[in-house]
C-alpha cells in the first residue's frame, strides 16, 4: 500500500522518515552519515527547508523539517534520489 499524499503547506512542520528495503542498513559507516549530513545540508540551501533535528540510524533516518516554502515532498523526493545518488543500488 502506498503512503498517503503529503500535503505541501508554507511554514509546515514535517516528520520524514525512511528506511532501507527490507530493513537493510542505508548506512555502512562514519563516511556514509558524513556525506548524507552534506546532502540534508545541500538540501536546506536548495530548497529553504529549514532542519530543526535529525537522527541517523544504521538502517533509516529520521528528520524534523520545516518549509517555508510549502515545498516539502519536491525536497524530499531529491534527498532520497531525484538528484542524487546515496546507497542506490
Amino acid at each position: 500500500m502506498a503512503r498517503p499524499v503529503r500535503v505541501d503547506v508554507a511554514g509546515g512542520w514535517y516528520h520524514v522518515t525512511a528506511r532501507g528495503i527490507e530493513r537493510r542498513a542505508i548506512f555502512e559507516g562514519v563516511r556514509d552519515h558524513e556525506h548524507f549530513l552534506e546532502l540534508i545540508a545541500e538540501m536546506s540551501e536548495r530548497y529553504g527547508v529549514e532542519i530543526h533535528a535529525y537522527v541517523l540510524m544504521v538502517n533509516h533516518y529520521h528528520l524534523l523539517i520545516r518549509t517555508p516554502h510549502a515545498n516539502a515532498s519536491a525536497a524530499i523526493q531529491w534527498l532520497g534520489g531525484g538528484g542524487q545518488a546515496f546507497n542506490n543500488e
